[in-house]
């Protein structure tokens, strides 16, 4: 957008006077302010997605290797959900579904882990939780 902009101007040329040249200013500028507020959402989507999945690899050191077939494939999907968030954010595609997945991956290791968990992995599911609520946030501020 930016680019058009510039090449308005640059088609007005030496007609670009007064109130156009300072609109064509103003708006250049306002495009750039925008650009670096994305961006600053972007990077902060791209640090609470990291955070998630340090959190779920605490959660899974956590759990230990002695869990259910259940608990592991939730953990797996709960990953994959992750891993895909993140390549998303960094290729600037839609994240809704794979955040919609990791948010379902995490009810149901949530629901198949049951109430009866250490405090230890608890802590570990509510930070889980927290991050990947962090992320949600920063994506609907995207959104139109």
């Amino acid at each position: 957008m930016l680019g058009d902009v510039g090449q308005l101007r640059r088609d007005l040329g030496g007609d670009a006077r007064g109130l156009v040249r300072e609109t064509l200013t103003a708006l250049r500028n306002d495009l750039r302010q925008f650009t670096g507020s994305l961006d600053r959402i972007v990077d902060d989507a791209t640090r609470d997605i990291r955070a998630a999945q340090r959190d779920a690899m605490k959660l899974a050191r956590a759990l230990g290797s002695d869990v259910g077939q259940a608990v592991s494939d939730d953990l797996e999907a709960l990953n994959s959900a992750l891993a895909a968030i993140a390549s998303d954010l960094a290729s600037g595609v839609d994240v809704s579904a794979d955040l919609t997945a990791a948010v379902a991956a995490e009810a149901q290791l949530s629901s198949d882990l049951g109430a009866n968990v250490s405090a230890k992995v608890q802590a570990r599911l509510n930070g889980l939780f927290s991050s990947t609520l962090d992320v949600a946030l920063d994506v609907s501020l995207l959104k139109p």
